[in-house]
C-alpha cells in the first residue's frame, strides 16, 4: 500500500556514503543474537467518524529496527532490516487520497548499506486522517562480512521518522476541533520517533550485549486542538523502553524512562499522570480517560533474553458527545523491545580504528554549469594516541572539464581532480580536522550530470598504521532558474546525530543560492549554545563568545560553500539534552534563517547522514485558508507535496 511520491520538476538524488561499520558473522550458531524494536508516535485503533473515515488500525510515524530477527520483513538471506514511514493503516474506507502520500524509508542488509535511505516530503494533506508541514523518514542497515564488530553502541539498525505541526484526526469540527490530537516539540522543533539495535560493551568482559532501544521525542500532546474543550498535556521527559541482554546471569534488564505528564485545560491544572505516586489515570467523562502507559516486560534469570512494551498515554474516548463511534483507543509514544543474544554474550571484536569516523560533506545537492561548490572531508581521531604521518588522498569524478580551484588548507598536490595531503597530522586525540576543496564545474556541463567523490585516509598510531576511506554523490547540474537570489534552499547541519561530552564534532552551513541572480555581500553569523565552546572554523571566520561570522562576500548563481565550525561538548552538559544550533544568512538582496536540533548527548558517537542544501521553494502566502493553500501549491504543480530523496 505505501507508495513513493512520484511529484513533478527537477527530483536530485544524492547517494550520501556515511562511515562504513563491520558487524559479527553469524556463520556460527553458538554466536547468533536476535534483537527487534518499534515504536509508533500516535497509534489508533477502531476509529470510526461517520461519513468520513473509518479504519481498523493506523500507526503514525512508525519505526522499525531488528537485527536476525523473525521481525525481519525479508528473512531470506537478511540480517537486518529497518523502515520508517509516515503512516500505516489497515482496513481504510472514505474518502482519503493516498496515492502518492504515503512514505517510507527501509533498507535491509547483506549486502551492507554505507549509505542509508533517507526519504522527504514538504507538506502532507491527509486530512481527515493526518495533516504534517514536514515528514522525514530514515533508515539504516548495516552488515558486513567478514568483520569485527561495529564501535560500541554504534547502530547495526536504525529506524527514524520525523514530522512537524503534526496533528492527526482533523477537520472534525466541535467538540472534537481542528484535530484529536496534535504534538509538538520545544522552540518548533520536530518531533520524531527512532528505533535502534546496537551492540554494547560488558563491564569486564570481551563479549558484547544486545541492546534494543525505542524512543520518541516530544515535548506536549493537545487534544481537541481549537474547540473549547482543548486539553494540553506537558510531557516532562522523552519516553525511552529499552531491553539488554548480555548473556550472564542478572544481566537481561528492560528499562523505561517513566514520564511525568502535566495535563491542563483553559490554563487550569486537572491533574498529573506520574507512576512514582500511583496517578495513572485521569477521567475527563464524557470526553476522555487519560491513562498512563506502564512498563511490560519480561527477563530471563540467565541473562540471554529480554522485552517489553509501554505507552506514554493511552487516550481513551467516550462516545458522547463525540462524533467518533465506536469507543476508540488511542495509544500515543507505544514502543516494543526485545534482545537475545547466547550464554555469555556476543563474541567479536571491536573496531580499534582510530579514523573510523572519517566522512565526507557536500555543500549542496545541485549546481549550475560555470559555477562552484565545495566539498568537505572531515577526519576525526577517536583513538587514545596522537595520529601522525595523517595522509589524505580525495579524487573527483564529474563531467569533462571540472576543476579544482581552491583547497583549504592548501594541499600538498592537486594532479587534475585528486587532491593530496602529505600530512595534515599530528592530530591528537578527540581532535577534529576539517579540509575543504572547492570545484568549478564547467560552462559546458550538461544538466542532469552528476560528481562522485572518494577520500582515502591512512595515519600512524604507535608505529600501527591505520586507514579509512569515505564516498559521497553529489551534486547534480541543474538549469539555471529565472528567479533572483535565492538563499532559502541553505541550511545547517551536525556532523552527528549523538555525541559523548568532551568530544569535538561539527556544525556545517551550506550556503546556497538556488536563484538565477549573484546573492551580494553574503555574511553567516551562526550563534553556539553554551553547552559547546568553539574550537576551530574553516574560511577565515571571526570569533567572539559564542558567535562566529563569515564575510562571503558575493554567491554567484548556482554557487554553494560550506563554512564549518568545529566545537566542543562541554564536559558538563546534559546528558539526554540536544545541542542545537543557528545561524543567520544574510545578503543585500536575500536572506535566510537556517537551523538544527544538533546532536544528542549520551554516552555514544553516532555519525550524522550528510545533510547538503537542497533547491529551494516558494510557498503560498501565509493567512490563507488550508485548503486554498494546498490548491495553491496543487496548481504549483510539484506543490502539494515536494519529496527529496537523499540516497
Amino acid at each position: 500500500m505505501n507508495r513513493r511520491l512520484a511529484g513533478l520538476g527537477m527530483v536530485l538524488a544524492a547517494a550520501l556514503a556515511a562511515i562504513g561499520l563491520a558487524v559479527p558473522s553469524s556463520g556460527a550458531a553458538d554466536n547468533a543474537f536476535e534483537a527487534s524494536a518499534a515504536v509508533d508516535l500516535v497509534h489508533l485503533n477502531a476509529v470510526n467518524i461517520p461519513g468520513t473515515i473509518q479504519i481498523a488500525e493506523a500507526s503514525v510515524s512508525p519505526a522499525r529496527a531488528a537485527a536476525n530477527s523473525a521481525g525481519l520483513a525479508d528473512p531470506a538471506g537478511k540480517n537486518s532490516y529497518a523502515r520508517a514511514a509516515n503512516v500505516d493503516v489497515d482496513v481504510l474506507s472514505g474518502t482519503l487520497p493516498l496515492t502518492g502520500l504515503i512514505l517510507e524509508a527501509k533498507q535491509s542488509a547483506p549486502p551492507d548499506n554505507p549509505t542509508a535511505d533517507n526519504q522527504e516530503l514538504l507538506g502532507l494533506p491527509l486530512d481527515p486522517l493526518l495533516n504534517a508541514t514536514v515528514v522525514k523518514e530514515h533508515a539504516s542497515a548495516r552488515w558486513t562480512f567478514p568483520g569485527s564488530c561495529p564501535a560500541p553502541n554504534v547502530p547495526i539498525a536504525t529506524a527514524m521518522s520525523e514530522v512537524a505541526d503534526l496533528k492527526v484526526l482533523t477537520t472534525i469540527g466541535e467538540p472534537v476541533g481542528d484535530a484529536l490530537v496534535s504534538v509538538d516539540n520545544a522552540q518548533g522543533a520536530t518531533v520524531y520517533t527512532k528505533t535502534t539495535i546496537s551492540l554494547a560493551t560488558i563491564t569486564g568482559q570481551t563479549t558484547r550485549a544486545v541492546v534494543s532501544e525505542a524512543l520518541t521525542q516530544l515535548t506536549s500532546v493537545t487534544l481537541f486542538k481549537g474547540s473549547a474543550n482543548e486539553i494540553n498535556i506537558n510531557v516532562l521527559a522523552p519516553p525511552v523502553v529499552t531491553a539488554v541482554a548480555t548473556g550472564f546471569p542478572g544481566g537481561a534488564k528492560v528499562t523505561y524512562s517513566e514520564p511525568i505528564l502535566q495535563v491542563v485545560q483553559g490554563g487550569t491544572v486537572l491533574g498529573e499522570l506520574n507512576a512514582a505516586t500511583a496517578n495513572q489515570e485521569l477521567d475527563l467523562s464524557p470526553l476522555v480517560i487519560l491513562r498512563l502507559g506502564t512498563l511490560t516486560k519480561t527477563e530471563a534469570a540467565d541473562g540471554t533474553s529480554a522485552s517489553g512494551s509501554a505507552n506514554l498515554l493511552e487516550v481513551i474516548l467516550g462516545t458522547t458527545p463525540l462524533p467518533i463511534d465506536p469507543i476508540a483507543r488511542v495509544a500515543i509514544a507505544a514502543g516494543t523491545v526485545s534482545a537475545k543474544v547466547p550464554v555469555g554474550g556476543v563474541v567479536c571484536a571491536s573496531d580499534e580504528n582510530p579514523l573510523r569516523e572519517t566522512h565526507k560533506d557536500l555543500s549542496a545537492i545541485a549546481v549550475q554549469a560555470g559555477q562552484t561548490f565545495n566539498y568537505a572531508v572531515v577526519v576525526p581521531n577517536r583513538g587514545a594516541c596522537t595520529l601522525t604521518s595523517v595522509k589524505v588522498v580525495d579524487t573527483i569524478t564529474g563531467p569533462a572539464g571540472s576543476t579544482i580551484v581552491a583547497t583549504s588548507p592548501a594541499a600538498s598536490s592537486v594532479n587534475g581532480l585528486t587532491a593530496t595531503w602529505n600530512d595534515i597530522g599530528p592530530l591528537a586525540p578527540n581532535e577534529t580536522k576539517t579540509l575543504l576543496i572547492t570545484v568549478k564545474v564547467p560552462d559546458s556541463a550538461s544538466v542532469g550530470s552528476r560528481y562522485t567523490n572518494h577520500v582515502d585516509v591512512s595515519a600512524v598510531c604507535e608505529s600501527k598504521t591505520w586507514d579509512k576511506g569515505a564516498d559521497i554523490t553529489g551534486p547534480s547540474v541543474m538549469a539555471r532558474p529565472s528567479e533572483g537570489c535565492a538563499l532559502s534552499g541553505s541550511n545547517k547541519a551536525a556532523s552527528h546525530l549523538e555525541v559523548k561530552q568532551g568530544e569535538t564534532f561539527n556544525y556545517y552551513i551550506h550556503v546556497f543560492n538556488s536563484g538565477g541572480q549573484s546573492c551580494d555581500n553574503v555574511t553567516v553569523t551562526d550563534t553556539l549554545t553554551t553547552a559547546v565552546s568553539f574550537v576551530s572554523c574553516t574560511g577565515g571566520c571571526t570569533h567572539s563568545g559564542q558567535s562566529v561570522t563569515w564575510n562571503l562576500g558575493n554567491l554567484a548563481a548556482g554557487e554553494s560553500r560550506d563554512v564549518v565550525v568545529t566545537v566542543k561538548v562541554s564536559d558538563s552538559a546534559t546528558v539526554g539534552a540536544r545541542l542545537p544550533d543557528s545561524a543567520e544568512i544574510k545578503a543585500t538582496n536575500g536572506s535566510a534563517t537556517v537551523y538544527t536540533n544538533g546532536p544528542l548527548v549520551t554516552a555514544n558517537s553516532i555519525l550524522a547522514p550528510p545533510s547538503p542544501a537542497v533547491l529551494g521553494m516558494r510557498l503560498p502566502r501565509t493567512g490563507a485558508a488550508p485548503a486554498a493553500a494546498l490548491m495553491g501549491l496543487a496548481l504549483l504543480g510539484a506543490g502539494a507535496v515536494l519529496r527529496r530523496r537523499l540516497t
